[in-house]
């Protein structure tokens, strides 16, 4: 997984406040939308479906990307 440490120090997205889209949460950490879908699907990522659109809260996304980061 390739994380820029720039974009994770200076954006703010993944606050508490924050809900992201699919798209917004890959292009942040430079994925595609599919690997994103699938650790939802897996339920490696937590997130909430509203038909078939999922949204991720960012201290969740912060969550997956730090268990990513220490792996």
């Amino acid at each position: 997984m390739y994380l820029n440490k720039e974009n994770l120090e200076t954006k703010n997205i993944l606050g508490e406040n924050h809900i992201l889209t699919v798209k917004q949460l890959a292009e942040y950490c430079q994925l595609s939308e599919n690997t994103i879908r699938r650790a939802l699907n897996s339920g490696e990522l937590i997130g909430l479906k509203f038909g078939n659109y999922w949204r991720i809260k960012g201290t969740k996304a912060r969550e997956w990307i730090d268990s990513k980061i220490k792996e």
